[in-house]
């Protein structure tokens, strides 16, 4: 949290067993979509941050639990009105986008 970081650490992936990842409050403006990689995440929390969307392969992460993310209405993917509904209806939503976008 808070480590000024800029860029997603890639040093992450060294461990593939992480189950919870914290980047609130850091400068990053996108998560790569590598992100898919760290097949044991559970949790991710990404407030603060100055991202304009997510990655669609955020779901397929289908042990992906709980995710937080800060509503902004400058963000196009997800759309506002769906973050302010809260975590299920954000998976959710993640979930059915990346099998739009598989298909």
């Amino acid at each position: 949290r808070g480590l000024g970081l800029t860029t997603f650490p890639v040093e992450i992936y060294t461990i593939p067993s992480i189950t919870a990842l914290h980047l609130d409050d850091n400068y990053l403006q996108a998560l790569p979509p590598s992100l898919e990689r760290l097949t044991a995440l559970t949790e991710l929390s990404v407030t603060n941050l100055q991202l304009q969307s997510l990655p669609f392969v955020l779901g397929a992460m289908t042990g992906l639990t709980d995710l937080r993310l800060t509503a902004s209405r400058t963000m196009s993917n997800p759309p506002y009105e769906i973050v302010v509904q809260g975590t299920e209806v954000l998976l959710e939503f993640i979930k059915k986008s990346y099998q739009c976008v598989r298909r």
